[in-house]
């Protein structure tokens, strides 16, 4: 049996997006188009080779950069009452989503139990992953406001969410549940 403390962190993988792909595929296109081009004028452009090959190499290198910001996961981290989720992008960039008091949560269940009303003005987060089942969570922002959370916590992080859940919000969780 695993001791559940006041901290945990999670790092899920955003499955890729249509549009994910769709860049993908014109970056790989037009860098390999726009590289082949400048290899092509240096041939017929003598005086200019060393320039333009310069050139194709940056436009590859430029070309790498912008594909690998095409891969997104996002990290729970729980400390003690908060909930902070960060965005990760290309395995460089972190960038702070939202923190939540997990006091302040109204709701918190599986999206396919969530309703979600017509006329409601909150603020959504998506962070889903990959590999664990989606939740959908309610809480009160101190300055954004109302906030609708929807991400993929694994057991681990679910058992320690539940430690500062208000009691009727509260899940009913084992620890030697199959998933994690």
């Amino acid at each position: 049996m695993e001791d559940i403390t006041n901290f945990s962190e999670q790092l899920v993988k955003r499955d890729p997006q249509p549009i994910d792909l769709a860049k993908r595929a014109i970056i790989i296109i037009g860098t390999c188009t726009l590289s082949a081009a400048l290899i092509m004028g240096g041939l017929f452009f003598v005086n200019f080779l060393f320039i333009l090959w310069m050139l194709a190499a940056g436009v590859v290198f430029l070309g790498f950069k912008l594909y690998t910001k095409t891969f997104v996961e996002y990290e729970y981290i729980i400390t003690g009452n908060e909930l902070d989720i960060d965005k990760i992008v290309a395995q460089s960039k972190r960038e702070r989503l939202i923190t939540l008091k997990i006091s302040k949560f109204s709701k918190l269940l599986p999206s396919e139990e969530f309703e979600i009303k017509e006329d409601d003005d909150a603020t959504v987060v998506l962070a889903y992953g990959e590999d664990c089942e989606d939740w959908c969570a309610e809480a009160e922002h101190d300055n954004i406001g109302k906030v609708r959370l929807c991400f993929s916590p694994n057991l681990r992080t679910l058992l320690t969410l539940n430690q500062y859940l208000p009691a009727r919000v509260r899940l009913d969780l084992k620890e030697d549940d199959t998933e994690e």
